[in-house]
């Protein structure tokens, strides 16, 4: 026979009482996010399924970063976040991350954020070549980057249609930072940062959108060929 039943905060589900005066409780996993009819109990789970339309359901805390690599991912935020589980968590390559051949499109509203966390660099970076990203909606938000690319590689494209791309450190920081050779195309959304858009590589296209340089400009900037530095 069955009692009252509860879901409590910890993930444990509880059977409160029941005639027989049993009580008992089992260890259980809430999914984060769903494919057509299809649950999954972690975002990288998600994001290993080519071509996929994934839809957050739940906040996704992280111990590691989300990997996309030769796979194609419409990722939802659906109202969400994604952020790291705590301020102990080191992702210096960012929450996700593009290697070869990733080709992913974010949707919807919610964040990816560091939370704060100045180990967690970006909250997305395009790091392997032909990896394309494509952002139409949500916050993206990392310590130092919103979108970070790598100076070594090629072919790749990053779109903001809309959104916000932003960072939190108000001096050595950019809301993009890209210094591949590649292409960034700005068609909307709004970019604020230190440096609003810092860019050392490929061909830049602005059509649209809001970029905001917040801090007092550099009177002795000169560029590094390796590296960012606020301008």
């Amino acid at each position: 026979q069955t009692g009252s039943n509860k879901l409590n905060g910890n993930g444990v589900y509880q059977i409160i009482s029941n005639p027989a005066g049993i009580f008992a409780q089992a260890q259980f996993s809430v999914p984060v996010a769903y494919i057509g009819t299809k649950y999954y109990l972690t975002l990288q789970e998600a994001v290993n399924v080519d071509n996929s339309d994934i839809y957050l359901v739940d906040d996704v805390k992280l111990t590691k970063a989300v990997v996309v690599e030769g796979k194609t991912a419409t990722l939802n935020l659906n109202g969400n976040f994604i952020k790291p589980i705590d301020n102990n968590v080191t992702m210096t390559g960012g929450l996700i991350r593009l290697l070869g051949g990733a080709n992913l499109t974010i949707n919807g509203e919610g964040e990816i954020t560091s939370n704060g966390n100045h180990n967690v660099y970006a909250a997305v970076s395009v790091l392997g070549n032909d990896a394309h990203l494509t952002v139409n909606g949500g916050k993206l938000t990392g310590y130092y980057y919103g979108i970070a690319g790598n100076g070594n590689v090629a072919l790749t494209t990053v779109t903001i249609n809309g959104g916000e791309i932003a960072s939190v450190d108000a001096n050595d920081a950019a809301g993009i930072y890209h210094p591949q050779a590649g292409t960034l195309t700005v068609n909307g959304g709004y970019i604020p940062g230190a440096t609003g858009i810092y860019f050392k590589g490929g061909k830049l296209d602005i059509q649209g959108g809001t970029i905001k340089g917040t801090r007092t400009p550099a009177e002795d900037y000169e560029y590094n060929g390796s590296g960012f530095i606020a301008t």
